[in-house]
């Protein structure tokens, strides 16, 4: 998943061979440009097809244009299967998260099965219960990946690019940094003023 395969980055390329690694390079470009060109893409045909009436839940808005269809129900599958299949890569680590905050010294391997339990459910329906408080979660959203989302995408990976690589690459560093945090601050007035 692109919203979430940058995690896992880090442990993939220090696990590569050291005659894969200068491959790496290249084959997060291809990933990056292909991500891109399958968003523009998908995003071209949605826009063509419904234009600025574009609402939010374009999955409703394709069953109230053709009806409860079998695509319909296809299209409901697989918005489902992404959110079933998304959770782990979201649970997991508030889960470790959360017991490193209780606990510091805490083994999570060491924690009867049960509590694990226990608390990736607690975590289930305080996130569920906060969804459904919230009074406009479209907001939040938008808000929330100005702040966090963007600078996470740009401005951390300068930060670690900054730290770990030798020689530093300055200008690709600061490019970054620098996209980012006028991507934040722009995308940020656009919630606000929009």
């Amino acid at each position: 998943c692109a919203m979430f395969g940058h995690m896992n980055m880090s442990q993939i390329y220090a696990e590569l061979r050291p005659e894969a690694k200068q491959h790496a390079p290249m084959v997060s470009l291809a990933a990056c440009t292909g991500t891109l060109c399958l968003y523009l893409l998908v995003g071209a045909v949605g826009y063509a097809a419904f234009g600025r009436t574009a609402m939010p839940d374009v999955v409703a808005q394709i069953a109230l244009h053709c009806g409860e269809s079998a695509d319909i129900a296809f299209l409901h599958s697989l918005l489902a299967s992404f959110v079933v299949l998304k959770t782990p890569l979201l649970i997991l680590p508030l889960r470790s998260l959360t017991l490193q905050v209780l606990d510091p010294e805490l083994k999570p391997s060491e924690l009867p099965q049960v509590h694990h339990f226990l608390l990736t459910l607690s975590l289930l329906v305080f996130v569920y219960l906060a969804a459904v408080a919230l009074p406009s979660l479209d907001r939040l959203l938008e808000i929330l990946g100005a702040l966090f989302v963007v600078p996470l995408c740009f401005i951390v990976p300068a930060r670690l690019s900054w730290t770990l690589e030798v020689p530093r690459p300055s200008l690709k560093c600061v490019t970054l940094a620098v996209f980012g945090t006028t991507a934040s601050v722009l995308s940020l007035a656009a919630v606000l003023i929009l």
